[in-house]
């Protein structure tokens, strides 16, 4: 029996899809303009110091490193099921990839038994991926401990899933590894599309391997979400990210540490905005800086197109900086400070920031 029809064949090919969609675009931009190979030093990294030559990538590292932990695009419906392509930056975007689980997970039925005895592990096993061209067809399996006997994903639960040579066909990406969910609460339906809700949990990544057209990727680490919605349209949310590394097989690591990111999106006209801070270590710069988008100068802007307002400063050693303010969605002005001299403002394309 095709396993697929334990929870439904719609509602694990929708599953599958978000998931694969949302990894690849976690990790399809690691390169904050540096390139070479991840740092093997195992020395605590230390702030670099900003200048005007290595400001660019500087100010790269900050806001792809924010653009990982962001929700600046929402070009998708408002069930928050389809293919979203992160704003400008080639990173991921974390909070929409938990709104799409939520909406996908909570959809999945187990079916509860009434001889099933509350806190009962529900399991899903190989759940059939894509066929790859010439080859044969992945996996994926999901469990949960349903505190409620309700047969689905519901408040106070925890949930994993581990993937098994999981090939996309959306991207042709393969993926491997997992991911878990746990402190839990939903209200509303999120995969009901113009209905009010509210979700939050703690998503956690182990050993997520990734395969595709830009390379070799591990993602390790975890990150909180909240998110809400009066509509189905107009959606706010929260995110933290005590900690999490993007590993390239063939490139540079970056380490998000401390990240509190605020802001809203709307799946009609796809408007974003977001404030927020963090600390970014980027082995391509052998240190880390910190950055801050302030709430009265948040970034904002439409679709996948990089942010029309807005600033972010970002902070080095010995009170060095650079300062980003949007001009529009194709340029970005930057500004340094560095041995106590402020610098004359520069404006570059977007694409210098994030090449």
């Amino acid at each position: 029996m095709n396993p697929r029809k334990n929870i439904g064949k719609r509602a694990s090919l929708r599953f599958c899809t978000a998931f694969l969609f949302t990894a690849t675009a976690l990790v399809a931009g690691c390169n904050s303009g540096g390139g070479g190979t991840p740092a093997t030093s195992t020395s605590t990294p230390a702030a670099i110091v900003i200048t005007q030559k290595n400001s660019p990538q500087a100010a790269g590292a900050a806001y792809q490193g924010a653009g990982v932990a962001s929700s600046s695009s929402s070009t998708g419906a408002s069930v928050l099921t389809s293919a979203v392509v992160t704003s400008g930056a080639k990173w991921p975007d974390l909070a929409q990839f938990a709104k799409q689980q939520f909406a996908i997970l909570t959809s999945l039925n187990y079916g509860a038994s009434p001889n099933l005895v509350s806190g009962a592990v529900l399991t899903a096993k190989n759940i059939l991926c894509d066929t790859p061209p010439g080859g044969t067809a992945g996996s994926f399996s999901v469990s949960f401990d349903d505190k409620d006997n309700s047969g689905t994903l519901t408040t106070g639960d925890t949930l994993s899933a581990t993937f098994s040579n999981c090939y996309q066909a959306l991207d042709a990406s393969t993926i491997n590894g997992g991911i878990s969910l746990t402190s839990l609460t939903i209200n509303g339906t999120p995969s009901l599309s113009l209905t009010p809700w509210s979700v939050s949990a703690t998503f956690t990544f182990t050993k997520l391997h990734l395969i595709d057209s830009s390379g070799n990727y591990t993602v390790n680490g975890a990150f909180s979400y909240s998110g809400s919605t009066k509509d189905g349209v107009s959606i706010k949310f929260s995110l933290r990210v005590p900690s999490l590394t993007v590993q390239k097989a063939t490139g540079p690591t970056l380490t998000l540490t401390n990240f509190n990111l605020t802001g809203t999106t709307n799946n009609n006209t796809t408007a974003y905005s977001e404030y927020g801070s963090g600390q970014v270590n980027d082995s391509a710069l052998s240190g880390y800086v910190n950055f801050q988008i302030p709430l009265t100068t948040p970034f904002t802007g439409f679709g996948d197109q990089y942010p029309s307002f807005g600033s972010m400063t970002v902070t080095g050693a010995n009170n060095s900086s650079v300062k980003l303010t949007a001009i529009d969605s194709t340029s970005v002005q930057l500004q340094v400070v560095a041995n106590g001299v402020t610098y004359s403002a520069v404006t570059v394309p977007w694409s210098k920031v994030d090449p």
